[in-house]
């Protein structure tokens, strides 16, 4: 485990809100020289309930978790500016402020 997996998991752990969480993760990444964590259509979810979720387009530039079981939406459509390279802010809203309640199991190669 390096440095910067141990600070992440550290601040998983703290008892900071999840923005802040978010917040200091995109910091230390930066002075790391990590680039951000981006997301894309066809990615799949697990939510911490254990439901799977499927990233998809909703609308021209669009995009929505989707229940891979019953098929209901998790939150509204949100405008992202590229569907292919969706940035931890707006996966954050696609998860209504609650991205630490999904873990990516499958990205599309």
């Amino acid at each position: 485990m390096t440095n910067l997996d141990a600070t992440m998991k550290e601040i998983d752990n703290s008892s900071f809100c999840s923005e802040a969480k978010r917040d200091a993760k995109k910091i230390f990444r930066a002075f790391a020289g990590e680039k951000e964590e981006t997301y894309s259509i066809g990615d799949r979810f697990q939510s911490t309930d254990g439901e799977k979720y499927l990233l998809v387009a909703a609308d021209v530039g669009k995009i929505i978790l989707v229940d891979l079981d019953s098929g209901k939406r998790y939150y509204r459509a949100i405008a992202v500016l590229d569907i292919w390279n969706v940035t931890e802010s707006e996966f954050s809203q696609i998860c209504h402020d609650r991205p630490e309640d999904f873990t990516r199991i499958e990205k599309p190669c």
